[in-house]
């Protein structure tokens, strides 16, 4: 009987022990965790809590660095948390060997913790692990953390490129804007932009890296109650609202029928104040920046009824000849009429400006003609173009025309360039078409066959530009532009006065 006894606490003893060890390794919580290293990917296997080596990458412009984890437990919810400990990144996995791609965002250095919990009464695995940013190239600006005012120079500084004949190449929200050798460059931001430096990496392998920075401006807006900026009723009371200055620094002016009078009484130096316009009327707030005490002003136009506008349209009119479009048009009457942009769309949706037409100013009782040739290319293929007329007067504020809509034909899948403005006494912007999805090359020669500028971009879809700032410093004379992409090329001049 204690023979038997024995025996079945042996039994028992070793069964409990090797239900352990079974328990154990289904709570290992092992993975394998792919990452970045600078010059390719390594990968590492994480067991019970082991903390990997700091991950070091290069920055490419996203913010976010990409690791892959290849799960070695049978089923759990794998979790990624961030320094304060909320997660940012969180999968369930249900089998030995499922693998996932997640990006997770970084900087400069930052420290992540993986909570990797398995199904059942296992506890869960927490590793830390550091993001380190790899020397790589970096971007500066002397605009400092307040932000600059509106037209203020600001000069760019990239670092970190090639050892030996680096080419730094800079872009605004987008759009290439210069090329060179040192890493400086000067802008003149007119509101709120990001930039972009591209350039081989002297610290990743040479493969190239961007960084991006965004400089900000300090300026006024204005705002109403009124919805739409619209009331139906002369003499309404509505509130306009001011931001970005300080009370008792704002100032205000309303303009009506051509005639501009000051506003005053309560709230005229506030962040708000009530007006009661009996026509429509464009108000105008100006003062300092809170920020940094930039002069600057912001504008809204008060709709009442349908009281006359700053300009009356009694004509609009596009039709096709041939390779161009010409546009018509006529007004009865202008109030501080500045000019007229035109604008055009593909899709009758996305319109951009093509064209500027300086306006009369203030007429009255005469018929003023105007007339456009939209000398843009117009992509092969597109069989429908639409246009319209965005009225802009001497305070900045602006009001759209109806769309009109026309049919073209006689179009060929070849590149087509034009240069504007043509002639220019300062920068200029090649604007086309692109044949394919191949890179464009920009050449610019002078008078005597010397190449004076290079740049590559890469085709978009739709119309491009490729901006010229470089040409504000060329001496006058005549420079030949020529664009090519793939096989075909095209040449076309410019004159610099």
């Amino acid at each position: 009987m204690k023979l038997y006894t024995f025996f079945l606490f042996l039994t028992c003893l070793l069964g409990g022990l090797l239900n352990s060890g079974k328990a154990s390794a289904q709570c290992s919580g092992q993975f394998d965790l792919t990452y970045p290293t600078g010059t390719g990917t390594a990968t590492q296997d994480f067991n019970n809590g082991a903390s990997p080596p700091p991950i070091q990458f290069c920055p490419d412009g996203s913010g976010q660095v990409t690791l892959t984890v290849l799960e070695k437990s049978r089923s759990g919810v794998f979790t990624v948390r961030n320094q304060a400990g909320a997660p940012v990144f969180t999968r369930r996995y249900t089998a030995v060997n499922e693998s996932f791609t997640f990006q997770i965002p970084v900087s400069d250095a930052i420290r992540y913790t993986f909570d990797n919990t398995t199904d059942g009464s296992c506890p869960a695995k927490l590793i830390s692990f550091d993001l380190t940013l790899q020397p790589s190239v970096s971007l500066t600006s002397s605009s400092g953390s307040n932000g600059v005012c509106v037209g203020t120079t600001v000069t760019l500084t990239a670092t970190g490129g090639a050892a030996t004949n680096p080419t730094y190449t800079f872009f605004a929200n987008g759009m290439q804007i210069g090329q060179n050798s040192t890493g400086t460059l000067d802008v003149t931001p007119r509101t709120s932009t990001t930039y972009t430096v591209q350039t081989a990496s002297a610290g990743c392998n040479g493969n190239t890296a961007t960084q991006a920075i965004t400089v900000n401006t300090n300026s006024l807006s204005i705002s109403s109650n009124a919805p739409n900026n619209t009331t139906s009723t002369p003499g309404a009371a509505v509130t306009l609202t001011s931001a970005g200055g300080t009370d008792g620094t704002y100032s205000y002016k309303a303009t009506s029928n051509g005639v501009t009078t000051d506003v005053t009484g309560p709230g005229s130096t506030s962040s708000s104040v009530t007006v009661n316009p009996t026509r429509t009327t464009r108000y105008t707030v100006t003062g300092p920046t809170a920020v940094g005490g930039c002069p600057s002003s912001a504008v809204v136009q008060i709709q009442v009824g349908n009281s006359t506008l700053p300009v009356s349209l009694t004509s609009f009119t596009a039709a096709w000849k041939g390779k161009a479009a010409e546009l018509r048009w006529a007004t009865a009457f202008e109030i501080d009429n500045s000019h007229f942009v035109v604008e055009r769309s593909f899709d009758g949706s996305a319109f951009r400006a093509v064209g500027r037409v300086a306006g009369a100013g203030t007429t009255s009782g005469a018929t003023t003609n105007y007339r456009f040739d939209d000398p843009t290319p117009v992509p092969a293929g597109s069989s429908r173009l639409y246009y319209r007329l965005r009225q802009v007067d001497f305070s900045g504020a602006d009001v759209l025309s109806g769309v009109r809509a026309i049919t073209v034909s006689g179009l060929t899948n070849t590149l087509a360039a034009v240069v504007l403005p043509n002639p220019t006494i300062g920068s200029a912007t090649v604007r086309f078409v692109s044949a394919t999805t191949a890179p464009v090359r920009l050449e610019v020669f002078n008078m005597i066959g010397r190449r004076v500028l290079l740049k590559v971009v890469a085709a978009q879809d739709g119309q491009m530009e490729i901006p010229l700032p470089e040409a504000a410093a060329w001496k006058a004379g005549v420079y030949q532009i020529s664009i090519s992409q793939n096989q075909q090329r095209q040449v076309v001049r410019l004159v610099r006065r």
